[in-house]
């Protein structure tokens, strides 16, 4: 990733974002929060999130990656026991952290 360290942190020295897209696959990860993208207008906004929430992908909830349906393509995760797919765009825009281990 252009602007990002080995050990995981950017240039400026921030932590940098695991997104749903971007984490790997098997592991358990926490959604912390829903990344607006720029240009959004709100209801388009309004309506990905209220998408999301309909899925079960909200903060707080517990994700794990299931697979990818294709190098470009949707994104597969289990949530609340369901398997879901979101667009690799939807899933760049979910961030999430490691889960504790059990």
């Amino acid at each position: 990733m252009r602007g990002t360290n080995v050990r995981g942190t950017n240039v400026r020295g921030k932590r940098a974002e695991t997104t749903i897209a971007s984490m790997p696959q098997g592991r358990r990860y926490i959604v912390e929060s829903l990344r607006r993208p720029a240009g959004a207008g709100p209801a388009s906004w309004d309506t990905t999130v209220s998408r999301l929430e309909e899925l079960g992908v909200m903060p707080g909830e517990t994700v794990e990656k299931v697979g990818t349906l294709s190098p470009a393509g949707p994104v597969v995760v289990r949530v609340l026991g369901s398997k879901v797919a979101l667009s690799k765009d939807v899933a760049d825009l979910v961030i999430v952290r490691p889960a504790p281990k059990c």
